[in-house]
């Protein structure tokens, strides 16, 4: 549809995707470590897949498999595009989602944890536009999202990826 098309120019960002009740239920229940949601499947299982069910559809998104995961302290995320595992290693197929997402729920007072995205040259919009970077803030109850095939990651100390910051205070 066209609305993948445009994740390839630009990532999109929602605040205040979801009401303060449903941030609160999911704050409150324990990060998963990883799950597969199928779609297609039975009802949603948990609180997490209540949300990602009420995300998707309210954008129109039809995508049947959602991969999901959660933590409850900021990390440093390496930079990394995700992908099909099991296809990557049995076929040696490299296989991207449609789109990324990542929801933030609760921040520290002292947060400033970006996350990074990188748009290679080949996927800008046009076809003239070279690679582009971007920076999104982690806000509460904003939600990112973008283009499945980018490079994205989280760093800590967030200047971290610019080999500024090592050991200094954000």
């Amino acid at each position: 549809g066209a609305e993948p098309e445009a994740l390839r120019s630009s990532p999109r960002v929602f605040d205040g995707a979801l009401d303060a009740s449903a941030v609160a239920a999911l704050a409150a229940s324990p990060p998963q470590q990883w799950a597969l949601y199928d779609r297609r499947g039975p009802a949603p299982r948990n609180v997490q897949e209540r949300a990602v069910e009420a995300l998707l559809s309210a954008m129109g998104d039809g995508s049947r498999y959602v991969e999901y995961w959660g933590r409850a302290q900021w990390e440093s995320i390496p930079a990394h595009a995700d992908c099909d595992e099991r296809a990557l290693v049995n076929r040696s197929c490299i296989r991207t989602p449609t789109a990324a997402h990542v929801l933030y729920l609760e921040l520290g007072s002292e947060l400033r944890a970006p996350t990074v995205l990188w748009r290679p040259a080949a996927a800008a919009a046009g076809g003239g536009e070279g690679a582009s970077l971007f920076v999104v803030p982690a806000v509460a109850g904003r939600l990112l999202r973008f283009c499945g095939e980018w490079v994205h990651g989280v760093p800590s100390p967030a200047r971290e990826y610019i080999g500024e910051g090592d050991g200094e205070e954000e």
